[in-house]
């Protein structure tokens, strides 16, 4: 384009080029849903995988969150969160998710499929699901999430994650990618 008279940004556009690779910087996400609940998710999975337990021994969960922002993408409305009527809507819901994730022991596209969206197991551990916002120290270059699992037996169960699993400080691993 032209600059005119104006000093020109191109030595600022190219000038690492070939040195500073912008796609090392991507992150490949590992759920078919909203990259704000995968450490949640991630959390909540590795809790099940080391106890051993399952979705008939949850008392409630509670996830904490970031930002008001994860908050309203994939928390509220919660009457819309824990009832997803789409597959659209239940990617940006992290009860549905989770509660399918759990139930499941994975989470693939075909969990957002008409038929798998009314689940009474399903929903009835969404509506168990609750939130809080907190601190993590990597907001904002991050998206951390930490969950707590209440068992019936009232064991509680913490787990955090401070970066999303498939970002730059946790990649994936070429099994995980193919």
């Amino acid at each position: 384009a032209f600059l005119g008279e104006a000093d020109s940004p191109l030595a600022g556009l190219v000038g690492t080029l070939g040195d500073d690779w912008e796609c090392a910087k991507l992150s490949i996400k590992p759920y078919p849903a909203c990259h704000s609940m995968h450490a949640c998710l991630d959390s909540a999975l590795e809790l099940q995988r080391k106890a051993g337990f399952t979705t008939g021994e949850i008392d409630g969960i509670t996830v904490y969150l970031a930002s008001a922002r994860d908050i309203n993408l994939v928390m509220e409305p919660m009457a819309v969160k824990v009832a997803p009527q789409s597959g659209t809507v239940g990617k940006f819901s992290l009860p549905y998710s989770m509660a399918s994730l759990l139930q499941d022991g994975a989470l693939g596209i075909d969990s957002y499929d008409p038929d798998q969206l009314l689940r009474p197991g399903v929903l009835s551990l969404a509506r168990r699901i609750g939130y809080e916002q907190r601190d993590f120290e990597t907001a904002g270059k991050a998206l951390p999430g930490a969950v707590a699992i209440r068992l019936r037996s009232g064991e509680v169960l913490r787990a955090e994650r401070l970066y999303e699993r498939g970002g730059p400080a946790e990649p994936l691993s070429q099994d995980e990618i193919l």
